[in-house]
């Protein structure tokens, strides 16, 4: 579990990571996105997900991906 943005941080906010293969022949790489303030996954929800598949066969970390989050707010009062 990588924490992209801490608890309180202003909105706002925008962060980026690079990921990369874990394993030679890797075929693809799956992110998933949660947010809430537990650290376990189970306590959170769930924003969604990233898949690329059909990677080529190549070494660990050939390939890199960067992904960035960019956390908007917004109110709708009713």
């Amino acid at each position: 579990v990588i924490i992209l943005t801490k608890l309180n941080t202003t909105i706002p906010s925008e962060r980026a990571q690079t990921f990369s293969t874990f394993a030679d022949t890797q075929p693809g790489v799956l992110i998933q996105v949660y947010g809430g303030e537990h650290a376990a996954t189970q306590d959170t929800n769930l924003f969604g997900k990233f898949e690329y598949t059909d990677t080529p066969p190549a070494p660990t970390r050939f390939f890199r991906w960067k992904s960035r989050l960019i956390l908007i707010c917004q109110w709708h009062p009713r």
